[in-house]
């Protein structure tokens, strides 16, 4: 039944009827158990207000190039009946093939049709040829306004032996099959999350592996159809319910598969960790993201942030795609999230995400209760068309020391090197995903022979004049280097002609072709430079490696057209020029050429002044 004769049927039913319906089903009504989770007061009657279905899809200059994975607005869905809110017996988030959250009591729930009956669950190992059945029932009973009821089964061990979980009411019934309990993680984020395993380097390739590698992880994807200006209890729209890791779960046979499931750099991060792990530890990845949001939509209270192009309100997509899960709430493990683009305009943008990702970050363990769950981010790759690209790096790179977050378990991972030029959905994805991956086996599971960290600057020192080569160095001295020494390539990745690329009709929108960065978009390319004083501004600047953890910043004659005299470097009023500041990588398409031998990791954009005795 399509929407309008859904909405033609309701509009026929008797007026006392319809009330009954909707006081049924009110949110309002969840606080079955003391749960101090959500911002929101779930006793106050409060009508949901939800939006959902068929996206328009259409093309916009407003964020990215997205064609395909169009941004939303508020005209791109129907306004939904309260009537339309879905509940089922066993939330959404769950079912078959799941995988539990291990050495912790994992939650499951859902909603019963008749209010205030008990249910009933049982957990049972399935037979093997060693032991007898391990089986363990418990019985609630539902919330007599809602309907919600929530169960703790027992803390299980990581296992790759399937349970099965039977679930009755006196009117109910269902099992759930092949369940195994390991690591849950949840992917965030915007369409570079979002953005499949279809559409990017080896993705294919990597794909047809996983059936044979990777049985044990299972894959998810939330629907991307609808949003909510309310908490809502279970989700709407489920684009990929739990699945067993395959060609055909990885790969969709969707005929654009490109924003379709499943998520690369989730998959990607996901395989890493397993691997790492040895394939002893079940993993449950959830692709739960949308393209072009903004990260205000992503917490809990509506927040003003000047009104942006894409007529976001607050906590819109908190409400329909995270709450949904904080109503057990689902034990996990940790989150990953690749965002920023749309914050990537104008530097005031990047100021708010420096105040919004780390209240975010907070905000999701506290509405999981889970305060210290792992927190991993993507570093923004290349773009062309925003200014505050630079800005938004820095505010992601910085958010790793922020208070209160540094404390905890949290690592980022640079994709500043991995670009394709102009196209803000480059297809390397899959060594940006194991570098986070390789992160979390450091800081969640204590792989401490594992160096995850990027080479980044930590002081400029020893300027010197050389009047003989006409030009003026500094030394660059780096820290969270591995010590075994740097190397420099040639030709940076996200430029390099032979950088592997995909199809047209995969990429599915136009980026214009990249030919040199003196042709397109003046300023875009960062290399290195160096910030001179008495008026003579930034000059461009060559690299050497000076030893392991140390860069020397050379700035030529040629480089400050006339400001070199006999007497050494000078400016235009006869002063001597100093370096006030350096930079490396600091724009949209940073050239990124400098490595760590250790680990191949990149060293990480900067722009830094100078103090105190660096400017001697």
């Amino acid at each position: 039944m399509n929407m309008d004769s859904r909405i033609s049927v309701i509009s026929r039913l008797p007026l006392l009827l319809l009330v009954v319906i909707v006081m049924a089903i009110l949110p309002s009504s969840l606080a079955v158990e003391a749960t101090p989770v959500l911002h929101h007061d779930w006793k106050k009657q409060e009508e949901p207000s939800i939006r959902g279905g068929t996206r328009r899809r259409r093309r916009t200059a407003t964020e990215e190039e997205h064609h395909g994975q169009a941004p939303h607005k508020h005209s791109d869905f129907y306004h939904a009946r309260p009537s339309d809110l879905q509940t089922q017996f066993v939330s959404q988030t769950l079912g078959s093939n799941m995988v539990l959250q291990r050495d912790k009591p994992a939650i499951i729930w859902g909603h019963t049709k008749e209010k205030g009956a008990k249910v009933t669950v049982t957990l049972r190992k399935d037979k093997d040829t060693t032991k007898d059945q391990e089986s363990f029932t418990k019985t609630t009973t539902s919330d007599t306004t809602s309907g919600l009821w929530r169960i703790a089964l027992p803390t299980q061990p990581a296992s790759l032996h399937p349970y099965t979980i039977h679930i009755q009411s006196h009117t109910q019934k269902a099992i759930l099959t092949n369940v195994l309990f390991g690591d849950v993680y949840l992917c965030g984020g915007q369409s570079n999350m979002v953005l499949s395993m279809a559409a990017v380097t080896h993705g294919p390739q990597e794909a047809k592996r996983a059936a044979q590698e990777f049985p044990h992880i299972r894959l998810f994807t939330v629907g991307q159809e609808t949003d909510a200006a309310t908490p809502l209890p279970d989700l709407q729209t489920v684009q990929q319910p739990w699945t067993p890791a395959s060609y055909t779960s990885l790969i969709s046979s969707a005929k654009h598969p490109t924003y379709q499931y499943f998520s690369a750099m989730c998959w990607f991060f996901g395989a890493a960790a397993s691997t790492g792990l040895d394939h002893k530890v079940p993993l449950g990845l959830i692709s739960n993201n949308w393209g072009a949001s903004r990260i205000e939509v992503w917490q809990p209270d509506p927040l003003d942030y000047g009104g942006s192009a894409e007529n976001w309100k607050g906590a819109e997509l908190y409400n329909s795609m995270l709450v949904p899960y904080m109503v057990g709430p689902l034990q996990l493990t940790g989150f990953v999230w690749y965002h920023g683009e749309a914050h990537a305009q104008h530097a005031a943008d990047a100021q708010r995400y420096k105040y919004h990702f780390p209240n975010m970050i907070q905000e999701w363990r506290r509405g999981f209760q889970q305060p210290e769950a792992f927190f991993g981010w993507i570093q923004l790759s290349t773009m062309c068309n925003k200014t505050a690209v630079a800005e938004v790096r820095d505010v992601q790179a910085s958010t790793l020391f922020h208070e209160g977050i540094a404390e905890t378990k949290v690592a980022f991972a640079t994709a500043a090197d991995r670009g394709d030029a102009c196209n803000v959905h480059s297809p390397a994805k899959q060594e940006v995903g194991q570098r986070l991956g390789k992160a979390a086996l450091a800081v969640q599971y204590g792989h401490t022979n594992l160096h995850w960290k990027s080479p980044s600057y930590h002081k400029a020192v020893q300027q010197q004049h050389d009047n003989a080569k006409r030009q003026i160095s500094i030394l660059v001295h780096l820290q969270d280097t591995t010590g075994q020494g740097l190397y420099m390539v040639d030709t940076p990745f996200s430029i390099d002609p032979n950088r592997p690329t995909l199809p047209p009709e995969i990429i599915l929108h136009k980026v214009p072709p990249f030919s040199s960065c003196d042709e397109q978009w003046p300023g875009t390319c960062a290399g290195a430079s160096v910030l001179l004083d008495h008026g003579v501004g930034w000059v461009n600047a060559t690299i050497h490696i000076h030893n392991e953890t140390t860069l020397e910043f050379v700035a030529k004659s040629t480089n400050l057209g006339e400001h070199h005299r006999s007497g050494g470097i000078h400016s235009n009023n006869g002063g001597s020029v100093k370096i006030l500041a350096t930079s490396y990588g600091w724009g949209a398409l940073p050239l990124l050429t400098v490595y760590d031998k250790g680990t191949d990791l990149p060293v990480l954009p900067w722009k830094e002044f100078l103090h105190g005795d660096e400017m001697e």
